[in-house]
């Protein structure tokens, strides 16, 4: 792989990681699950927000 091929890869990757913590949630979301393991449900409690929207959230971390 060359030099520039690399670098795109690298900074190809950086930008997905950044734009899955652009949003508070997700970032709470991070925060909460570093203290342990919850389900969708009790991790949607605790972030205050509803089960489909804590699920899309996990949905985009996973993917970054």
């Amino acid at each position: 792989m060359e030099a520039r091929e690399y670098k795109d890869e690298v900074f190809g990757h950086f930008a997905r990681i950044g734009a899955a913590f652009g949003h508070a949630k997700r970032v709470e979301i991070v925060d909460v699950l570093a203290q342990g393991e919850r389900s969708v449900e009790s991790l949607a409690g605790q972030i205050s927000a509803s089960v489909a929207n804590t699920s899309r959230h996990l949905q985009i971390l996973a993917s970054a």
